[in-house]
């Protein structure tokens, strides 16, 4: 059995893999930069390893293997790409993929001095971001993870980010489907008590089928923290947390950024709306609001308007205290 945590540069696993360095490492296991022995000369893989406490619960290793055939099914998206499944006699599982150079979402906005971005660049990125779910849901997979922490954005973001098109640009790939599932399913109680706390919907612990809105919601949640540098909701024990998104609406990102247009405000509100009948229904919605915003997001309140696309959408329709509120 494997000691995935201790694993030293120029260790062999698996009889095919040399490792380079640790990339990460948590609660279900770690990733390892690594080569192939067979072609030391081919690009660095990544190897997923899931360490072997949790291999030893049936749940947990069958939860590694589905991540894997759902990387697979997404091989289309901008998702890391899976390679190879290791489901050893012995009990050690792993798997192989593409190595993603760059930078975490989450890494990036830390490396600012303001611990956020210009309000273009994250604007570019919640494009791309949208880009790359509407192919993850039209591929039948809801990620239930969407986190800074699991978008790896492109080490050409500087070059690229003026790009009308993110999704041709490759500005960003998705990692972590470790608690992804079909859409219409409906997640066991232990899946659905998974997932980042300020990330997921209010409606989770409920039993409902797994839907759009629910990666909707945590992408509102990230698009405020990404525009304003903070959280919308400030409680550290995870109890109150709970109960803080529960029974509010994320505020307005224009409380404590007046350059951030009503339009932007409207957008980032309505994803993230307590009430999942509220929110945008698809990626799609998302992506054709922002943009349809004017090409300046930061020219005063009612700047970066929403264009009748909305409207017709009935995104607008009986929101005017709403949008008097965030102006």
């Amino acid at each position: 059995m494997l000691d995935e945590t201790c694993y030293k540069p120029g260790e062999v696993l698996f009889d095919r893999y040399r490792v380079v360095t640790l990339l990460g490492h948590g609660g279900m296991g770690s990733v390892y930069k690594v080569t192939e022995l067979q072609e030391p000369g081919a690009s660095p893989l990544a190897l997923k390893i899931l360490n072997s406490q949790q291999a030893a619960v049936l749940e947990k290793r069958s939860r590694f293997i589905n991540e894997y055939h759902t990387l697979l099914r997404l091989s289309q998206a901008p998702v890391a790409k899976a390679l190879a499944l290791h489901d050893e006699v012995d009990g050690d599982i792993a798997f192989s993929l593409e190595f993603l150079p760059g930078s975490t979402l989450e890494e990036l906005i830390e490396s600012t001095a303001q611990k956020k971005l210009a309000l273009a660049d994250s604007i570019f990125i919640l494009k791309a971001i949208a880009h790359a779910f509407i192919a993850i849901h039209e591929a039948g997979i809801i990620c239930r993870d969407i986190k800074p922490s699991n978008i790896i954005i492109s080490p050409r973001f500087s070059e690229i980010k003026n790009c009308a098109s993110p999704i041709l640009a490759n500005a960003l790939k998705i990692i972590d489907f470790g608690i992804a599932c079909d859409s219409g399913c409906v997640p066991g109680s232990s899946a659905r008590a998974a997932g980042t706390a300020l990330y997921t919907p209010p409606e989770s612990g409920a039993v409902l089928a797994a839907s759009p809105v629910h990666d909707i919601y945590a992408f509102g949640v990230l698009a405020y923290l990404l525009l304003t540098g903070e959280p919308p909701f400030k409680s550290q024990e995870i109890g109150a947390l709970n109960d803080e998104r529960i029974t509010n609406d994320v505020p307005s990102p224009r409380l404590l950024d007046s350059r951030i247009s009503v339009a932007l405000a409207l957008i980032v509100n309505t994803c993230a709306a307590a009430e999942h009948t509220r929110r945008f229904t698809s990626f799609n919605q998302v992506l054709a609001c922002l943009n349809a915003m004017t090409p300046r997001p930061d020219v005063g309140p009612f700047g970066g308007a929403v264009s009748g696309f909305a409207v017709r959408l009935g995104l607008l329709q009986g929101r005017e205290p709403f949008i008097k509120s965030i102006a």
